[in-house]
């Protein structure tokens, strides 16, 4: 019997054992008794019994059940142009295209760069609860 619990997989009918057995963890000290293969549920680690036994030639682990994708949680959304941009000039002199979009997020640009960037958000203010 190895010592490692295997957790990815079930036990199958060719990892059991001559008698029909595998080796089942029972709690989480790591103690164990034996199973049937077909006793052990998709949680429990399990592992080979000391008799398990298997011609090497026609023996291959059963394959890892695939994964199913898990459903997106997010889509892409387009941000719309609230109002036409407006250039607004910087204390330097430098003028910036700025935006506000439907989401209520503020951009800004500069002229001769293709990328926009995200003003900081506004702090959070203060009101009472029974406002």
């Amino acid at each position: 019997m190895t010592d490692e619990w295997i957790t990815i997989r079930r036990p199958t009918k060719k990892d059991e054992d001559k008698r029909g057995y595998v080796w089942r963890k029972m709690s989480p000290t790591g103690q164990g008794g034996l199973a049937f293969a077909s006793q052990v549920g998709p949680t429990i680690p399990w592992r080979h019994t000391d008799d398990w036994w298997r011609d090497t030639d026609d023996w291959e682990p059963p394959a890892e059940s695939p994964q199913p994708e898990p459903e997106p949680t997010t889509r892409k959304v387009p941000r719309l142009f609230a109002a036409p941009p407006v250039r607004t000039w910087a204390p330097d002199g430098m003028g910036l295209i700025d935006a506000l979009a439907t989401d209520g997020t503020a951009w800004h640009r500069h002229p001769r760069d293709p990328q926009w960037t995200q003003h900081p958000l506004l702090p959070d203010r203060e009101e009472p609860i029974d406002a």
